[in-house]
């Protein structure tokens, strides 16, 4: 898994730096750059990634919406006509909302849409459109997988410490809210990365900092949240 991540984002920055030494030596214009090199590019490259791991919802969204914003940047509509026709798309993506739950019955067939698994202290949730809320009770908390698209997702591990000096939660977050409550003493090191998106620890400070075991976040968070509370 950790391959394949190392994958996914070694391509776009092999790509940006290309495309930025092919512009320095003028092999290519600036307009073109300026189209590869920006966060439409990178959000539909998120999109396609999330289709390959058979997030289609959320993956279509995001090619959808960076093609949409990429149509003024390639010159097929001007700037001034998009400025002030561009809440038509959020009406478009609203309608696609509506229709999703239609969209995924033909899609994802009779596989619920929300999952929840928990062995020996290592978590996997998936939430597409619901909402997933639960208590990790096991003694020791050994990882995390989460992804949601378009739902809430809320883990408490306030029940449970940390063994390994590094341990890790991943997650992909699109178009929706993850809440995470952890112990106020627990290190945390945010690693992930954020198009359009947050993730913030808002836990209250304390000086008794457990800094032998650190709690890593990494993965994704495109138009959406992740919050960490005590």
């Amino acid at each position: 898994m950790r391959t394949k991540a190392n994958w996914y984002w070694a391509i776009p920055l092999i790509v940006v730096g290309l495309t930025w030494q092919l512009r320095n030596l003028e092999y290519i214009s600036s307009q073109v750059s300026h189209i590869i090199i920006s966060w439409q590019s990178l959000l539909i490259y998120i999109g396609v990634i999330h289709l390959f791991r058979k997030r289609y919802v959320g993956g279509l969204l995001e090619i959808f919406i960076g093609c949409i914003f990429m149509l003024p940047l390639a010159g097929v509509l001007e700037y001034d006509w998009f400025h002030l026709n561009w809440p038509i798309f959020l009406i478009l993506v609203g309608l696609f909302v509506l229709l999703s739950p239609y969209l995924r019955r033909n899609v994802y067939h009779h596989e619920s849409n929300v999952s929840y698994f928990c062995e020996e202290g290592y978590v996997e949730t998936t939430n597409y459109f619901g909402s997933v809320k639960q208590i990790v009770l096991d003694p020791i908390f050994k990882g995390a997988r989460i992804s949601n698209t378009f739902g809430g997702t809320v883990i408490d591990l306030r029940r449970t410490v940390l063994d390994a000096p590094e341990t890790y939660i991943d997650i992909e977050c699109t178009f929706g809210g993850i809440e995470i409550y952890l112990p106020s003493n627990w290190s945390l090191l945010i690693k992930s990365t954020a198009v359009l998106g947050g993730c913030e620890d808002k836990r209250f400070p304390t000086e008794m900092i457990d800094n032998g075991h650190v709690l890593i976040i990494r993965g994704n968070v495109t138009f959406g949240g992740v919050v960490f509370k005590s």
